[in-house]
C-alpha cells in the first residue's frame, strides 16, 4: 500500500503543517500541498502546487488527490492544515 497525503493551506497555521507532516510517519515527499496563497510558508521536502483561483476546496483537495496518484499513491488522506495529530 503506497499512502500520500494532500492538505490545502493558504499559510495560516504553518506551526501546524509542519507538525502534521513531522508527526505522520510519512516521508515528507509522500505530501502534496496544495497552496491557495501566494508566498504561503511550507514544509521543506513536500511537493507544492499553487492553486490560486476562487476559494474552492472541493478543487484543491480534488487537485492534490491527483497529483499524488500521479506520484504513485493507491491511498490518500485528505486533510486540512488546522488538525492536531502525533504518532
Amino acid at each position: 500500500m503506497v499512502l500520500f497525503a494532500t492538505i490545502p493551506t493558504r499559510g495560516d497555521h504553518p506551526e501546524v503543517l509542519e507538525n502534521i507532516v513531522n508527526e505522520s510517519g510519512l516521508s515528507p515527499n509522500q505530501f502534496v500541498v496544495v497552496r491557495t496563497l501566494e508566498g504561503a510558508v511550507v514544509p521543506e521536502g513536500v511537493n507544492v502546487i499553487d492553486d490560486f483561483g476562487s476559494i474552492n476546496i472541493q478543487r484543491w483537495w480534488a487537485t492534490g488527490i491527483k497529483a499524488c496518484v500521479i506520484r504513485g499513491a493507491q491511498n490518500v488522506v485528505v486533510a486540512n492544515d488546522d488538525i492536531e495529530i502525533d504518532r
